[in-house]
């Protein structure tokens, strides 16, 4: 009785392992279907973030075209309108200089002195704005020139106080 004894037990054993061992087995293949279903999860988000933030790309690649097609646009808007501007200025500041040359008394020669400097402000800010169109156009180059402050202001003034008797002060 004995052998039998133990023969059942060493059945009943390897059955019981055999089970565990299966047991275990099919977790492990439960673990690894769902750990391949992760990754096929993971692996669409990260194909579908891809295709989002190549969307992007394109967009801002788009918007920055647009933007520098326009800026090109201003800047040659502005070089032709400075042109076309700046030619009869040039052409009023030549009749000036010659006005000057003339016998003037000191009023009309005061009158013709605050349109020389009222055109050469207006030449100034024509090329102030060409200026502000080649920073944007990150072409601008420096060119440090001396000055002196108490003529600027002196030509301020003149060019203000002949408009200070056509508006109304309040």
């Amino acid at each position: 009785g004995s052998l039998t004894t133990l023969l059942i037990l060493y059945m009943g054993l390897t059955d019981q392992f055999r089970s565990t061992q299966r047991l275990r087995e099919l977790e492990q293949e439960k673990e690894l279907r769902h750990t391949e279903a992760m990754n096929r999860q993971l692996d669409q988000a990260v194909q579908e973030r891809t295709r989002e933030l190549q969307e992007k790309n394109a967009e801002a690649e788009r918007a920055r075209a647009v933007a520098e097609q326009a800026l090109l646009v201003k800047s040659q808007f502005l070089a032709t309108m400075s042109h076309e501007i700046r030619t009869p200025m040039n052409g009023v500041l030549g009749i000036t200089q010659m006005l000057t040359d003339t016998p003037l008394n000191p009023h009309q020669r005061h009158l013709v002195n605050t349109i020389r400097n009222s055109g050469n402000a207006l030449v100034a800010i024509i090329n102030d704005v060409l200026d502000f169109s080649k920073i944007e156009a990150g072409k601008m180059e420096l060119d440090l020139q001396p000055f002196r402050m108490d003529r600027l202001l002196k030509d301020i003034s003149v060019i203000l106080s002949a408009n200070v008797g056509s508006k109304p002060v309040a």
